[in-house]
């Protein structure tokens, strides 16, 4: 994990040379507004500094103003000295070590999150906010001035005219000291919870995983969850196959108000005249037969596609083979594992899927 001193010494001779300590008025520190971690036990961090006789290792700020600084990292050691000295009186502690540095907002932002990646007790809340935060801070480096990209290319090793969405993803994951899995789904939790279960996960009421599927639930479903006082994988396991089989109706209702109009009772010899199609059961993509055979095989899991389905990770997807027009009765079922709407370089209204293949037909 990044550490403050490895951050510093990375850093040319003469840019460090810029890193001054002071000793400064807690007053006159002021919370950085990008820092949404969660403060707690903030009292028994204020008796080990007590014990200790002082804060051990210098708080990180930038000056904004005369007799203003703004923290980079720090926040729960400026809370445990405004403890000590207004609520317990002890004035020693009323002046802090700072490590300043001149830093812009951009700059400023990405040392706020890797100075606190290496941090005991955060929450998987804490952590998604790290991803978010710091995936638009690389990409504002990106695409930044000259100055901002050879930034990006030193923390990231990456050109920046061709870096994609999954290098930046696996720069972040690298920096943070998380999995690319758990990066990809900690920014699924952040774009597709709703604000109800949002609040549960920041207070820890429901658990990442449990997050991470209830986040595939519609609108409706997510709200309902968020009634409970705690839930658990279960019950949003539940809620999803209970959704699931909602929608595979809806589907099927649609598909025979389709396939079989007004005069599907018309008979041929007295026959009910069958459908030409299969009855659709969930998500269908129409694909040819080569696509088709590369997918049975496991040569291919992915589908690039117009989202006009309202696509979401943990929904089932079955790819029908067409030939000439003409269904030919050769179906896969997958289930989406994977989706991603945000890939730069994407047209608006498509995204790319990833999926398990679960059964299929020669």
């Amino acid at each position: 994990m990044p550490k403050l001193n490895d951050i510093m010494a990375a850093r040319p001779a003469e840019k460090r040379a810029q890193y001054t300590v002071q000793m400064i008025p807690y007053t006159q520190l002021i919370p950085n507004r990008e820092n949404k971690y969660s403060l707690g036990e903030i009292e028994e961090l204020a008796n080990m500094i007590r014990l200790a006789g002082g804060i051990p290792e210098p708080l990180f700020a930038r000056k904004r103003a005369p007799g203003e600084y703004e923290l980079i990292s720090g926040h729960r050691r400026r809370l445990a000295v405004i403890h000590l000295v207004e609520k317990l009186g002890l004035e020693q502690f009323r002046l802090v070590p700072v490590h300043l540095e001149n830093l812009d907002d951009i700059m400023a932002r990405i040392t706020l999150y890797l100075t606190n990646a290496g941090q005991r007790n955060k929450t998987d809340h804490d952590r998604m906010i790290e991803v978010i935060g710091l995936t638009e801070s690389l990409e504002a480096l990106r695409t930044g001035t000259p100055e901002h990209q050879e930034k990006f290319r030193e923390l990231t090793g990456l050109e920046p005219q061709f870096a994609l969405a999954n290098d930046i993803r696996a720069a972040v994951a690298d920096k943070l000291g998380l999995s690319v899995t758990k990066t990809a789904q900690l920014k699924h939790i952040n774009r597709k919870l709703e604000p109800e279960l949002m609040e549960k996960f920041k207070d820890q009421e429901i658990g990442y995983s449990a997050a991470n599927k209830a986040a595939c639930l519609p609108p409706e479903p997510q709200k309902e969850l968020a009634k409970q006082e705690r839930i658990s994988i279960r019950d949003v396991e539940e809620k999803l196959e209970s959704d699931s089989k909602e929608k595979g109706e809806l589907h099927r209702q649609q598909s025979l108000e389709t396939i079989l109009p007004e005069n599907c009772h018309q008979t041929i010899e007295g026959h009910a005249k069958p459908p030409e199609a299969p009855v659709k059961t969930g998500h269908v993509l129409k694909i040819g037969p080569e696509e088709y055979d590369h997918i049975i095989r496991g040569k291919k899991a992915y589908k690039l596609t117009k989202n006009d389905q309202k696509f979401l990770e943990g929904h089932d997807l079955e790819f029908w083979c067409y030939q000439d027009g003409k269904f030919t009765s050769r179906k896969a079922e997958t289930r989406i594992s994977y989706m991603d709407e945000d890939m730069r370089g994407l047209e608006e209204g498509y995204c790319i899927l990833g999926f398990q293949l679960m059964s299929w037909s020669e």
